[in-house]
């Protein structure tokens, strides 16, 4: 999937050979022709669209995206009307073709008569036939994309496909701001469903329903369409998931910015307009761009490519961009590099462990205690060595704590060594103090956090100690005490939650949709306590707190956590 980063032309000039000069001088590559551009080249000849598309091509632009006239609808009870619609949105078909355009942006109308108590299967009817008579003699290579507008869900639209039958020219376009204010508005939703019928975009922000209780009236909505650049509202459109759900879909059209315009006559002279459109394209390369699976310029230079593949008792290991994945006939898992060495994925038992998208994972390592020293081991670690071991495959990891990572602790050596055999997987970590004074006393956990126990709609778990005591999930959070021996230093993050004394030595973490359990255990010390952070939203955390005396000069302490599913 390559990123076409691209905005609509209506931003920056008034006819569009001027709109390309400044899109090009701007950074861009692609571009939406706007439905006033649209307008005037379809009164061009043939031949002045060739040239065109040659004049704008040459300069370094290419438009792919065009949108068609926003009030020509196709669903006009009057006849005559309704055929002279689909032929004005034909001609400019056929200009979009010659030009280079291959999705046409297309309002089909209806929405208003809807909300006035039309039946909603009567006014697709209309679409329909407008559709098929559009769709009839379509250039080759061209769709055309449905838009959603503020009133409408993703099966609004995708009714219509399903009406027309999956045309294979006729697709979606997904208008981020419009959705951010409708009945509906979860754009992953949208984008993973939509799937391979998503062939445009319209991306812009905004801060959600500007009436009350979220009503929109007929004609009243455009006061919450504030067409801002992506990102500009804090807490508005989650971009992270908007870009996490392209990719997943493959989505290989344009990145299409529809924000707002800086022409109006109360706008500062041309030196500033453009500023403010290079502005647009640095903000969406930003956004757009992110991979947040890529090293970060402070990250360590781990040679992926040198690692190959490895094989050992049944364990393979292969670098998957900047992971490791490891295969096993009882799991899959990846083993994260670029955030502390993280296991970011563990699909087991007919289904994934961890949460999509979540920015913790399984065994994430860090400090508990003092509040001085708590911190995740959340950036790049170095990579030492993947091999065979007799075991399976031996993954080995390296960091020096620096003032990054927001510990007391600089100066100290993390060493994470993961062994990955045929059933389960081990993770031990070397603290070694490797700098010329003795560090303050802490205390360090593994910290996981699960979605098997519960949370995204699933069945709520339970944690059970193998001498029996067992606590269900109550939204609540809670702590095990392994051991009579009571630790101040590991239970001063605890608070005021319950501690539960247990003599067991293994946890059994459940859930009624998956065969089997969780089981994790200690083949070194065990933990002082187990915290088990639950929430009234069933998300939860697995922490297994370990204490540690301060290490002098050189001085060194260790600690292992074993998970595997068992029945």
């Amino acid at each position: 999937m390559s990123i076409k980063l691209s905005i609509s032309s209506y931003v920056a000039g008034k006819s569009p050979e001027a709109a390309v000069k400044r899109i090009v001088k701007a950074g861009f590559s692609y571009a939406e022709m706007g439905s006033g551009h649209s307008a005037m080249m379809v009164e061009r000849t043939p031949e002045e669209w060739k040239a065109f598309r040659h004049y704008a091509e040459d300069q370094g632009l290419k438009f792919r995206q065009g949108h068609l006239l926003l009030h020509k609808y196709i669903t006009e009870k009057d006849e005559t009307l309704r055929r002279a619609n689909v032929e004005v949105h034909r001609l400019y078909c056929r200009m979009y073709h010659a030009v280079g355009i291959t999705s046409a942006v297309l309002h089909c109308g209806g929405y208003d008569e809807i909300l006035q108590g039309e039946d909603p299967a009567a006014v697709r009817a209309i679409r329909v036939k407008s559709l098929t008579e559009l769709l009839s003699d379509l250039p080759d290579g061209m769709s055309i994309c449905l838009e959603n507008l503020p009133y409408e869900t993703f099966e609004d639209v995708y009714a219509n496909l399903e009406d027309m039958g999956f045309p294979s020219n006729l697709g979606l376009c997904l208008d981020t701001g419009h959705l951010h204010f409708s009945p509906k508005p979860d754009h992953e939703d949208f984008i993973l469903r939509a799937g391979k019928y998503l062939k445009a975009m319209h991306i812009h922000d905004n801060v959600g329903p500007m009436s009350p209780d979220g009503v929109l009236p007929i004609s009243g909505w455009l006061g919450s369409d504030k067409h801002m650049a992506p990102g500009f509202f804090t807490g508005s459109i989650n971009w992270y998931r908007v870009v996490a759900a392209l990719r997943a879909i493959n989505y290989d059209y344009l990145w299409n910015m529809e924000i707002g315009g800086d022409l109006g006559e109360g706008s500062p002279n041309q030196e500033w307009r453009d500023m403010v459109l290079r502005h647009d394209y640095e903000r969406g390369k930003l956004i757009f761009n992110y991979d947040p699976d890529a090293p970060s310029v402070e990250d360590p230079v781990n040679d992926y490519a040198a690692i190959g593949k490895v094989e050992s008792n049944g364990v393979k290991a292969e670098v998957e961009k900047y992971t490791v994945k490891i295969t096993a006939p009882a799991y899959e898992l990846n083993v994260d590099p670029v955030h502390g060495g993280r296991i970011s994925r563990w699909y087991a038992s007919g289904r994934e462990l961890l949460a999509r998208n979540f920015t913790l994972g399984w065994n994430v390592v860090g400090n508990w205690c003092p509040a001085s020293a708590a911190f995740n081991l959340s950036s790049g670690v170095k990579i030492e060595s993947v091999k065979g071991v007799p075991e399976g495959i031996e993954v080995v990891m390296t960091k020096i704590l620096s003032e990054d990572d927001n510990s007391a602790l600089q100066g100290v050596t993390y060493k994470i060594i993961d062994t990955f055999g045929p059933e389960s997987f081990t993770r031990k970590l070397q603290v070694i103090n490797t700098t010329d004074a003795e560090t303050i006393p802490f205390s360090f956990r593994f910290h996981s956090m699960p979605s098997l126990m519960g949370g995204a709609g699933l069945p709520v778990g339970a944690i059970t100690m193998d001498d029996g005591v067992t606590q269900p999930r109550t939204g609540r959070p809670w702590a095990f005490r392994l051991g009579e021996q009571r630790n101040a230093e590991a239970e001063r993050g605890v608070g005021k939650d319950p501690i539960i004394d247990t003599s067991g030595k293994e946890a059994f973490l459940t859930a009624p949709d998956i065969e089997g359990k969780v089981a994790v255990s200690y083949p070194g010390a065990l933990p002082a306590i187990i915290y088990c952070w639950d929430t009234a939203s069933n998300v939860g955390s697995y922490e297994s707190i370990f204490t540690s005396a301060a290490l002098k000069p050189g001085e060194s302490c260790e600690y292992a956590i074993t998970s595997r599913i068992c029945k």
